[in-house]
């Protein structure tokens, strides 16, 4: 358990809007994909659940027509990431369902119904549930939406626009999540 902590240690930056974790320290900011895939081994398992809790809420708050915004390091906030806000849910649905923290659940509630929503009626780049299948399809022309969101000369390397099959398992996962939140 302490080798644990200890590693997630070297993930996590207080900064001044609070706590968060950090891929690529001191080369990177924040990324909610990073911050939200590593979220249950870096908060959860290693008892940091306040720090967790207001990592989340603070996510939260930067919702725009049903996406979190992915990274501020360019000054401004980003929405260019298919996966990160469907990691969020995971990392919400996980924090309740460790801690019990049912009145974190029901103060984000608003937030998971418009990120839903907004998924299935449609978002920024083309990212919406298709009516024909029901999966969540997404991409637009010069966007690498994925975690595979490489760019040589500012193209994408593997755009991987339509329906990644990685982004099916989150989209379901986030349906079945917002049930039991």
């Amino acid at each position: 358990g302490r080798i644990l902590v200890r590693a997630a240690d070297q993930f996590i930056v207080q900064t001044s809007t609070g706590p968060t974790a950090v891929a690529g320290y001191p080369w990177f900011g924040e990324w909610s994909r990073d911050l939200f895939t590593s979220y249950e081994g870096v908060f959860l398992c290693t008892g940091r659940i306040e720090e967790g809790r207001e990592v989340l809420l603070r996510a939260a708050a930067t919702v725009s027509e049903g996406m979190l915004a992915n990274t501020a390091d360019v000054g401004t906030l980003e929405y260019n990431t298919i996966d990160a806000t469907l990691w969020f849910v995971h990392a919400l649905h996980r924090h309740v369902e460790h801690t019990g923290d049912t009145a974190l659940g029901d103060e984000l509630a608003d937030t998971l119904t418009a990120i839903l929503e907004a998924h299935r009626t449609g978002t920024r780049f083309g990212i919406g549930v298709d009516e024909a299948t029901g999966l969540l399809r997404g991409g637009a022309d010069g966007w690498a939406l994925t975690w595979m969101d490489a760019r040589i000369d500012g193209r994408p390397v593997t755009a991987r626009t339509g329906f990644p099959v990685e982004i099916q398992a989150l989209w379901i996962n986030a349906l079945g999540a917002a049930i039991e939140i």
